[in-house]
């Protein structure tokens, strides 16, 4: 093939990109997504910014790139090698992120992997239409070396995590608090399993044992009601039940607390770091030391029972 049809299928391939990835950033300020899986939900906590600013920046990525293909193609001269140098700095990003999804949290995001494609699928074409061999071995091996780079990165150490998760703590109202115990209970208000814990514990006398709170949720339904929580709890003598009462309630227009926000993030890592999967999650620590972790709904309450 000569060199402007390799130019016009790579800038065909950008088109697509930029304009599924443009519907795709609609979408999300509804709520919805072209990508309906489990995984893409999960990867978005791990993001520093914004799932859907991080898809805008991608559109508008792939926008630049199909404007710069159209350009070199009529003055090569004047763009020269601006579009490898675009295309080397996405494909690092790029390797680096689908890395840490495979290497660090085990989670494959179907959008992240079709993006990453499209754009290695890009880079082959473009280094191909000028016959240029030594470009396309870079390409291939920048975003390669990125994507390795993640298997020897880890998550944070649990123990740093696991006091910025907590975003409410009730401490024990017993006479020697020296010998308390350190309940922490991490939780989902959409999990109907915790729930069931959280209904038990409503019912029962807390008092005696200092409780901490943590939560994975992301959503901006789940943060208000958990902010609600996290406001009037100091004032509840049993924090489960104001929970299980706040659970139910709908609560449109409450502002979320950026404690809350944060402390979930720091959650997910600490669950990552313990190949932990599912909630809900109980962790007890004694005055002594001793550390033990009860997963599952009737775990947790065997171990209530045996505590109380």
């Amino acid at each position: 093939m000569s060199n402007r049809i390799y130019l016009v299928i790579t800038s065909a391939f950008s088109l697509i990109a930029a304009s599924l990835l443009s519907f795709e950033s609609y979408l999300k300020i509804y709520g919805k997504s072209l990508c309906s899986t489990a995984a893409c939900e999960i990867v978005s906590r791990y993001l520093s910014i914004s799932e859907t600013v991080l898809i805008t920046f991608g559109a508008g990525f792939f926008w630049i790139i199909t404007t710069l293909f159209f350009f070199a193609r009529r003055y090569p001269c004047k763009i020269g090698h601006l579009p490898y140098l675009v295309l080397v700095t996405a494909l690092a990003v790029d390797g680096a992120l689908i890395g840490f999804q495979f290497f660090t949290i085990h989670q494959n995001c179907l959008l992240c992997i079709s993006v990453a494609i499209t754009l290695l699928v890009i880079s082959i074409l473009y280094c191909l239409a000028y016959k240029s061999y030594l470009c396309l071995f870079c390409c291939v091996f920048v975003w390669i070396g990125s994507f390795a780079s993640q298997s020897i990165m880890k998550m944070p150490a649990p123990t740093a995590a696991g006091k910025q998760m907590i975003f409410y703590q009730k401490k024990t109202q017993a006479e020697s608090p020296q010998n308390q115990i350190i309940k922490t209970f991490i939780f989902s208000m959409e999990c109907p399993h915790c729930l069931e814990i959280i209904a038990t514990l409503a019912a029962t006398d807390v008092r005696n044992d200092t409780w901490q709170f943590a939560s994975i949720d992301t959503d901006d339904a789940s943060l208000r009601k958990l902010s609600k929580f996290l406001q009037e709890a100091p004032k509840s003598e049993n924090p489960f039940g104001l929970l299980k009462q706040i659970k139910v309630e709908s609560i449109p227009t409450y502002a979320i607390s950026k404690v809350v926000r944060e402390s979930s993030k720091h959650t997910l890592n600490f669950l990552a770091n313990l190949q932990i999967s599912s909630i809900p999650v109980l962790i007890i620590d004694d005055s002594s030391g001793k550390k033990q972790i009860f997963l599952g709904t009737s775990n947790i309450l065997q171990a209530l029972s045996i505590q109380q």
